[in-house]
């Protein structure tokens, strides 16, 4: 994997490919490969040390394969004995699961005598399309894997583990049964996927925020919707709009004190609303506790490879090429995986006048 030529990261040229014959190669434009390179390689880095605000606060990114539980589990103090230790203990619902990783890949389609003919804005263009498209993608597993509730292969072919959403998904080691911070147990049938109709939704939003509390997760907590959900939020009783810049409140109005740039609103003084996704239009609402941006005790984890050799040890996409006319047939490929990080983080919601809870539809 000879990276670096013309000091690149994240292109990959084909062993026989130096610096001399990458120079000698030209474009339409009359551009060397020398000129072509850098601009695709400054376009990887800066999508590579890039994050879409939403998913840093509902996310963490990680190289580890397992996810071990790190809420406390209350142990039993007994009395001191006189003639004997006390019997031991151990933290037995520690426990641990997997996450998952898939191996991503676009093509450009470029040939050698397209190339010959191609401008570098064509060629840049064709570039930026893929990175957007990566984009596009990265934030759809994100959101499958924070709306739903099935378990989902680690890594087919090679393992049959599997990978759970958040209390109330998962079958076997999966399942969750861890008891409460405070040491009380679970109730039957305890879930945070909830299905719930129009006239209970602000009751059951509320309740969210209770069961985030017990969970541990202190307030405030964050809210992500559609439109027509958000739309039915914003006009409930214990919604609170934030102010503007551009438009002063009346002076006896109550006021939101959140970022009026993230968010519309609170509701029931601890959970702030943010603007509506476009995702999906499904009647699902998740309310999450952000501890910040890629902060380890976030909602859900991307997984990514570690693989020395590769651009930043597995963690960055790059452009592989194997043609020796450079770039021909190139790739962009990319691994990561996205799993729950947090079990007890977020509470999902379907709104339904009848039946259980339903995962949104999100088209690829």
């Amino acid at each position: 994997m000879p990276f670096g030529i013309l000091d690149t990261e994240y292109i990959d040229l084909p062993a026989n490919v130096d610096r001399s014959y990458v120079e000698n190669m030209s474009i339409g434009s009359g551009l060397t490969f020398a000129q072509v390179l850098p601009e695709i390689d400054s376009r990887m880095r800066e999508f590579n040390s890039s994050t879409d605000p939403l998913i840093a606060a509902l996310a963490i990114d990680t190289q580890e394969a397992l996810v071990e539980y790190t809420q406390p589990v209350a142990f039993s103090v007994q009395a001191a004995g006189e003639y004997a230790m006390g019997r031991l203990q151990r933290g037995e619902a520690m426990g641990a699961y997997m996450l998952p990783v898939r191996a991503w890949e676009v093509t450009t389609g470029w040939t050698e005598d397209g190339l010959r003919e191609q401008r570098l804005t064509s060629i840049t263009n064709t570039v930026d399309n893929i990175l957007l498209g990566y984009r596009v993608k990265f934030r759809k597993e994100v959101m499958r894997r924070l709306f739903n509730t099935t378990e989902v292969p680690v890594e087919p072919g090679k393992t049959t583990a599997t990978s759970p959403g958040f209390a109330g998904s998962g079958t076997g080691l999966n399942v969750y049964d861890r008891p409460f911070p405070s040491g009380a147990a679970l109730p039957g049938g305890y879930t945070h996927y909830i299905r719930v109709d129009t006239a209970g939704l602000q009751a059951a939003l509320l309740a969210a925020r209770d069961t985030l509390q017990k969970q541990g997760h202190a307030a405030p907590y964050d809210l992500i919707a559609p439109q027509t959900q958000i739309d039915a939020i914003v006009a409930m009783t214990e919604f609170v709009r934030t102010g503007s810049a551009l438009v002063r409140l009346a002076p006896d109005a109550e006021e939101a004190l959140v970022d009026p740039n993230v968010y519309l609103g609170v509701l029931g003084n601890t959970i702030r609303v943010r603007y509506a996704i476009d995702d999906f239009s499904s009647a699902n609402i998740a309310v999450f506790k952000t501890y910040g941006s890629l902060d380890t005790r976030n909602p859900l984890a991307i997984r990514f490879p570690e693989r020395p050799g590769l651009p930043d040890g597995g963690r960055s996409a790059y452009v592989r090429s194997r043609d020796f006319f450079p770039l021909a047939a190139a790739s962009v490929l990319s691994n990561w995986g996205v799993g729950v990080n947090n079990r007890t983080g977020a509470v999902l919601f379907h709104v339904d006048a009848s039946g259980s809870y339903d995962n949104p539809v999100i088209a690829d």
